[in-house]
This record gives C-alpha cells, structure tokens and sequence, in this order.
C-alpha cells in the first residue's frame, strides 16, 4: 500500500468508530537510524501528516538528519524537553523535576543541601535524564560524595560512555576518538582558561560555548555530532558571526566536564554557571591546525556503509540478546547460534525446542525478534 493508501484507511476508521485523531509515536529515530535512513524516515513522517493522524517523534539536536525535503521548523513543531541554564528558574525546573520522582529521604536531603544539589543541577546543561542519574549516584547530597560523583562522572564514566561508541560504530573509531581527545585536550582547556582569566580580571563573565567554522572539514561536525550522542556537547545555533566577520555553529560544553577539573566542583559550577555569557566562546577555524590529526587518519568524510555494519552485528552469538538462559540454551540445541540464525528461523524451527508447540513458538519467536530489533537499535 503507499502513503495515501494508509492516509484513507486511518480516515475510514476515524470515520466509522468516531475517533478524532490517531497518534503515532516514534522513539529513538535518531538512534535506530543510519542517518540516509533518517532522511527516508522524515520524508515519510511529512507525507503521514492528514486531518486524522498525528505524528511524534523524539530527535536530539544537532544529531538528527531530516534531509532536505523536509523543514524541522515548517513541517513540524520543535517541543525542546532540556532546560536551559541562563533561564531564571532553570533550578526551579530542574528541581521541580527530580521532586515529583524523589522519595521523602532524598527529598529532606536536597532541601538539606540545596547548594550541593544546585550544583548537579547545573552540570547536566540541562539535561532532565542525567539530572536523574546523578542524584541517584549523589543521593545523601553530603559535600564529599556530590564532589566525588561530579569528578568521577564527568571524567570517567561519561568519557567512558561516549568511547563505546567507538565499538558499536567501527567505521567511525578515529573519528570518535579524536572527538574526546578534541574536547579534552584543546576546547576545554581553552575554556577553563577563559574563565580563570576572566576571574583574575574581576570580570563577572564566564563561558562553556565553541564555535566551529562553517567551512571546517566535514569529518569534525561528524566527530562533534557524536560526542552530542552522550551528553558531553549540545548544538545550539548556526550563523553565529565570528572573527572577520566569517559565520560558523555555536555549541556548548557539558558545565560537569568543565567544573570537573577543579579541585572544589561544586564552588566552580555555581560560580561559572551564574555568570554565563553566550557572547562568549572559543573559535576554532575552518584550517584549524588541531584537525590535522584527524585529516590525516580519516580523510574526507563518508557516510559508512550500513550493509557492512549490519552483516558484522549478523554474524555475533545469540549470547549478546536479552533473552532468558532457558530461551538462549533452547536456541542453541536446534543450531540457532548467531543472530542470522534466529532472524532467519521460522516458527516450525522453533518447535523444534523441547516442549515447545506452534502457540509458543509464535511466542518465542516474537521474543527473539523484538530482542534483536532492540540489540541493533543499540
């Protein structure tokens, strides 16, 4: 059936069971989709647009492809879930949001302790999800273990996060790799030298924002496009002027991997997170020399090919599926050992488990699939 075929039933079905609209919602796309595929998918999610379908999308900026065909802020409404830190009552927001999952403990804690909790609040940028899970970590909000959660989080476990990457995409390796050496060694050095200069001078002024050259090497947005994956770098705007007037896009730094160097955390984000000043940032060039290093071990920037990385992901053991003992040991006495086997295995394959009839097999067989389908989407 095409798009418009699809578009007519839902209608017919609005119409005869007196249903308004019908919402789909789509999660991860960003995740799930190579980006020409995330292209595909955009085109399509214009096309569904119909007086009775409603479609939702969760994107992450500045890692999301729509392609050409379709506008993100024309063909769509642009619903942002991450606070921003120059907003009056960014820790109000962010607060009100732990509260409503706190339990009565961490609730008296915070409130205990506001200044130690204000502190993570402004280490995630913004972030409602890794607000979440460093409260967890911090949950007494006692000095000592807020200190100790921001600096082995931000300069082990976020790191450490985004270098998986670099074994889940393979092609992209040398560009991951250069990303974090990029941001560790140069973007935020030169930041956290900004800022001290700027408190040796009595400037009430500090930064967390880079600015790329519009005309730099391909393979560097690419590279900065992944570390957007973990949390460490949010895009924010393009055509921001710079020097001689040239443009580039202005991105900021993850405040946690800032503040993480300092001796005292805590004291630091407090003090640069209230004096941020979006007029000020770092400039990196589009002949910057830093990307030498990268040039010379990846080249000019292609899209991997997605046949390659999914045939690599075919070949590994059912090992790796999120299925119970009792279903992996089943698989593999009738000889499903890799995941080609079990996406290519028919429900009479499956019956061939030991007490195991056509009404489980149906099941088990869906099991197996849908754990695929979530092993490949990462």
């Amino acid at each position: 059936p095409t798009v418009e075929d699809f578009r007519d039933s839902i209608e017919d079905i609005c119409k005869e069971k007196g249903i308004d609209r019908i919402c789909i919602l789509f999660d991860e796309a960003a995740h799930i989709f190579r980006p020409e595929q995330q292209r595909q998918f955009f085109t399509l999610f214009r096309d569904l647009r119909s007086p009775y379908i409603s479609c939702n999308a969760a994107v992450y900026p500045g890692v999301t492809f729509y392609g050409t065909t379709f506008q993100a802020n024309h063909d769509g409404a642009i619903i942002s879930l991450s606070r921003n830190p120059l907003d009056s009552d960014y820790l109000t927001q962010m607060r009100d949001i732990v509260l409503k999952q706190a339990d009565s403990v961490l609730i008296e804690n915070i409130e205990r302790h506001s200044d130690n909790f204000n502190a993570l609040a402004y280490s995630v940028s913004g972030n409602p999800r890794l607000l979440l899970k460093i409260v967890v970590l911090a949950y007494s909000m006692k000095a000592n273990d807020v200190k100790k959660v921001l600096k082995e989080f931000y300069r082990t476990d976020i790191w450490a996060e985004h270098s998986i990457l670099a074994d889940k995409y393979v092609g992209h390796r040398a560009i991951i790799d250069w990303g974090r050496q990029f941001m560790e060694s140069r973007v935020i050095v030169d930041t956290n030298e900004k800022n001290s200069q700027r408190l040796e001078d009595n400037k009430n002024e500090s930064t967390c924002y880079f600015v790329i050259h519009r005309d730099s090497p391909k393979v560097v947005f690419e590279a900065i496009r992944m570390l957007s994956y973990t949390g460490i770098v949010t895009q924010l705007d393009s055509g921001v002027v710079i020097t001689r007037g040239k443009t580039g896009t202005r991105y900021a730094i993850n405040l946690g991997c800032i503040a993480c160097q300092s001796a005292e955390p805590i004291v630091e984000l407090n003090r640069i997170s209230r004096q941020l000043s979006i007029k000020r940032f770092s400039e990196y060039g589009e002949n910057h020399s830093v990307y030498q290093g990268l040039l010379s071990s990846v080249g000019e920037f292609t899209e991997g090919d997605l046949s390659e990385a999914l045939n690599r992901e075919m070949t590994k053991s059912i090992s790796v599926l999120d299925l119970s003992n009792y279903q992996k040991k089943g698989l593999i006495e009738i000889g499903i050992d890799t995941i080609a086997d079990a996406l290519h295995a028919t429900e009479a394959d499956f019956q061939r488990i030991k007490y195991v009839g056509p009404t489980r097999s149906r099941q088990i067989m869906n099991v197996v699939f849908s754990s695929i389908l979530e092993y490949l989407s990462g």
